[in-house]
């Protein structure tokens, strides 16, 4: 079961009729969704994976949801925050500074020091063609 940050990844997965299962947090998870995930996470059969943005705040809400989950994460690796970046770059999108405290990515250590090492962040929504690809080819 995939698990977003961002309503409007939640959004074109709708209009795009995508048949995976996604529950999206809308940023911090509220204590519902946190219920939620959890009773999901305790099915033997489910299995969470995460995207959210890559942000500090973003990676914060992550390791959360991850470590109180057991989730995986879902294209949320350093390669796949390069290929974003790359991908931003070579369309032309500008990309915004990293800003506040640095945070580690136990699920990845690689992708804290490139972010620390780019700067940049990436938003969950700029990536949304991908999570899409993945909710409608699951």
């Amino acid at each position: 079961m995939y698990v977003c940050e961002n309503p409007r990844v939640l959004e074109a997965a709708a209009d795009a009729a995508a048949p995976a299962t996604l529950v999206c947090t809308s940023g911090n998870p509220t204590t519902v969704t946190l219920a939620l995930l959890d009773a999901l996470a305790a099915q033997d059969r489910v299995r969470l994976i995460y995207h959210g943005d890559f942000d500090w705040p973003g990676i914060g809400i992550a390791e959360r949801v991850m470590r109180r989950t057991g989730a995986l994460p879902w294209r949320f690796r350093s390669t796949d925050y390069e290929a974003a970046i790359a991908e931003a770059r070579l369309r032309g999108t500008p990309l915004r500074e990293l800003s506040g405290p640095n945070l580690d990515t136990p699920w990845d250590p690689a992708l804290a020091a490139a972010m620390r090492r780019h700067a940049l962040v990436v938003h969950e929504e700029s990536v949304v063609a991908a999570l899409l690809d993945d909710l409608m080819n699951r």
